[in-house]
């Protein structure tokens, strides 16, 4: 029998090891954005149209609040994460459990 394969919101059957890829260059790319907005000041002119627009504002809103939003984002990614592996994990252990020629695959719930 080949590796378990879990259905990734309903779209991709992905194995553990794909899965880990796929969440560590995720994590990787999230890093580099969080690093790139830390980095880069805010421009001059998005807080000044930021007093009349409420694009601008909206906009000013999240490169304020980016370092919060990306740390909620982190959380959230890693109970997933932790709920993803916890599906791998049952379906390895009764992998043997099914009838002959059938591969468990487990869908969102």
């Amino acid at each position: 029998m080949g590796p378990v394969r879990v259905k990734y919101y309903g779209l991709l059957a992905l194995t553990r090891r794909q899965y880990l890829f796929c969440q560590a260059v995720l994590l990787v790319l999230f890093l580099i954005v969080m690093a790139v907005m830390l980095a880069v000041p805010m421009p001059d002119a998005l807080r000044e149209a930021a007093r009349t627009d409420f694009k601008a504002r909206l906009i000013k809103f999240l490169w304020d609040n980016f370092l919060w939003i990306g740390l909620v984002v982190l959380v959230l990614e890693g109970i997933e994460t932790v709920i993803m592996l916890q599906k791998f994990a049952r379906l390895e252990a009764g992998q043997g459990a099914g009838p002959p020629g059938t591969e468990p695959t487990v869908g969102p719930k």
